[in-house]
């Protein structure tokens, strides 16, 4: 699969862009492909699958409420502008006052989910410099792609 991704992105010569970036969802696995086979990209985290970690967050510490939706506006938005530590912050607060998944805590708990959440954030800090990224034309999604995908598999199983 990675020799098939790398072929393809010299066939459509990729490298010959002036600027790159290598758009991933935040999968270790991702960050190894482009570490080997695109070091010249810019490691950008898809801003979709960024802020789901803060929505999933919002909803585990306040449910379904109004709080909820302030509390994951204001994260998304210091996401958006590349404030993921001040975020981070403020989960590791609500991480002490739910209190820390422990050995024997399981996948279902918030606590557990909470700890998810923070690690993700906490590995994917590096690729999430939207404010930076945006100024210089670099994408910050992929969706437009994988929807295009979705497009083509629909359309060959309806057919």
């Amino acid at each position: 699969m990675v020799i098939r991704c790398k072929r393809e992105a010299t066939r459509r010569r990729f490298d010959e862009a002036g600027r790159k970036a290598f758009v991933a969802d935040g999968l270790t696995c991702n960050w190894t492909i482009d570490a080997a086979h695109f070091k010249d990209d810019v490691p950008i985290l898809d801003f979709t699958h960024a802020v789901s970690y803060p929505f999933t967050a919002s909803l585990i510490l306040f449910g379904k409420t109004d709080e909820a939706w302030q509390v994951y506006g204001r994260w998304m938005t210091l996401v958006w502008q590349g404030c993921v530590a001040d975020v981070l912050k403020e989960l590791r607060v609500h991480q002490l006052r739910i209190g820390v998944a422990d050995i024997e805590t399981t996948d279902d708990d918030p606590r557990a989910k909470l700890r998810k959440v923070i690690g993700y954030l906490e590995n994917n800090q590096s690729p999430m410099k939207y404010a930076e990224y945006r100024p210089q034309g670099l994408p910050t999604t992929s969706a437009w792609m994988e929807s295009a995908v979705k497009e083509i598999n629909y359309g060959s199983v309806t057919n």
